[in-house]
């Protein structure tokens, strides 16, 4: 024995290590059965997801038919042109700006009053009047 009281490590090996009373059953098992040995009385024991089942359908969804979409393609027709002018303008200018360099300065000014126009009448559909208390979300 140390001064400090302890034991020293050659001491410690010369006796044989302490096992707990509940694993001295469990070591003659094999690996499998011991964990199930185990776990076994455990109070909760976790679900894998292999384990999940899903719940009965209900009769409830039966009854719900969507509405027929509209037919893609279908719109406003001069709604239609006016995002063609805004949106094609600027490619367009900037093709005219990579590709066209000598173009004649009515095809650019057309082009620029396209997406003016475009532009101006996507605004003025915008709606004007706004709830104040409405945050937009709608279902």
């Amino acid at each position: 024995m140390t001064p400090s009281g302890r034991t020293s490590w050659r001491a410690s090996r010369e006796h044989p290590p302490v096992t707990r009373r509940s694993d001295a059953g469990l070591t003659d098992l094999r690996p499998a059965r011991r964990a199930d040995a185990i776990f076994r009385n455990q109070p909760l024991r976790s679900e894998g997801p292999r384990d999940y089942e899903a719940p009965p359908e209900s009769e409830e969804d039966e009854g719900f038919t969507p509405e027929e979409p509209p037919p893609l393609g279908t719109g406003d027709p001069l709604t239609v042109l006016a995002w063609l002018g805004a949106a094609g303008g600027p490619v367009m200018l900037l093709l005219f700006a990579m590709f066209w360099r000598d173009a004649p300065l009515a095809a650019t000014l057309g082009v620029l009053a396209l997406f003016l126009a475009g532009a101006g009448y996507l605004i003025s559909r915008l709606p004007t009047h706004r709830d104040l208390g409405d945050d937009g979300a709608e279902v």
